[in-house]
């Protein structure tokens, strides 16, 4: 069995990060919640300088609060530090929404963010809601690739991924998706070799 680590990125946890690696922790996961706490990305970019074991990544990050292109772009950036070790979860939001007065998303709109940062991650064009088309320079800022996952969260895996196809459904809250990054070279043929394209 493997023990985590929740953080709430107060200055020092990627310290505590490090003291967990040192004691048997195998993931350190920091939140994404403005009001309660610091930036996810930038505590996992000094935990990843200070740890070297240590799986890394947001527990949970809130589509809301950031577009997927930058979602993605930070997440690389963390990976270029820590290759193969970093991870991405996302969540409907509970008090990373509910601190500014809104409820969590519907389930689906996270399955589609993940979905989206994962075409980005692998170099794929994604499609904005105002109609435009936005890309990362796999050479310039992705030196990952990545897996699309449903996990659990709730009652079960058949619950979550039952969930995560559910607008509104109660379950929904607390369904999310990890994406699990993997250093590969710095091309989308390289990229392909993962896997189809999450793009279409």
């Amino acid at each position: 069995m493997d023990f985590g680590i929740g953080l709430l990125n107060y200055h020092g946890c990627w310290d505590d990060a490090a003291f967990a690696e040192q004691h048997g922790f195998a993931t350190a996961g920091f939140v994404d919640s403005p009001l309660l706490a610091g930036d996810p990305f930038v505590c996992l970019g000094l935990a990843a300088r200070a740890t070297t074991t240590i799986r890394l990544g947001t527990f949970l990050a809130i589509p809301s609060l950031r577009g997927a292109p930058t979602a993605a772009s930070a997440i690389a950036t963390v990976s270029r530090i820590a290759p193969g070790r970093v991870f991405m979860a996302m969540g409907t939001g509970y008090t990373g929404r509910d601190t500014f007065g809104l409820r969590p998303i519907a389930a689906w709109k996270v399955r589609d963010y993940a979905r989206d940062c994962r075409a980005l991650l692998a170099g794929a064009a994604i499609r904005q809601p105002v109609g435009s088309s936005t890309q990362i320079a796999v050479d310039q800022i992705v030196y990952a690739s990545a897996k699309l996952r449903p996990a659990a969260c709730a009652a079960s895996p058949a619950a979550a991924t039952a969930a995560a196809n559910t607008a509104g459904a109660p379950s929904s809250r607390f369904a999310f998706f990890s994406v699990t990054i993997r250093p590969s070279p710095a091309s989308p043929a390289a990229c392909s070799a993962f896997g189809p394209s999450p793009a279409t």
